[in-house]
């Protein structure tokens, strides 16, 4: 479980870099709002919010997402969210 609690915040981590640097990811989430969160069926997760360009993360889960991933269990999410395709892509700002 925590290597996937540990995916959870890198993702963070991977958005802000590529708002930072991917000018046309900055100008995409500019002015944008959204709330959304990652989480197993158990419970187990984190919550997401892009306001006017700037991506915070929080610990745990929130009352109201627009959108919701959610996994069987942490490992699966784990194996799914750090599969060398998806790593690469976000990595890459596609």
């Amino acid at each position: 479980m925590f290597k996937f609690k540990f995916l959870l915040w890198a993702f963070a981590q991977i958005l802000k870099r590529q708002i930072k640097n991917n000018p046309n990811c900055a100008r995409y989430v500019a002015g944008k709002t959204l709330v959304f969160q990652i989480r197993t069926v158990s419970g187990v997760g984190r919550h997401y919010v892009i306001r006017d360009g700037v991506i915070r993360s929080f610990a745990g889960l929130t009352a109201n997402p627009q959108f919701t991933l959610s996994f069987k269990n942490a490992a699966k999410g784990f194996e799914i969210l750090s599969a060398q395709t998806v790593s690469k892509r976000l990595a890459r700002g596609d």
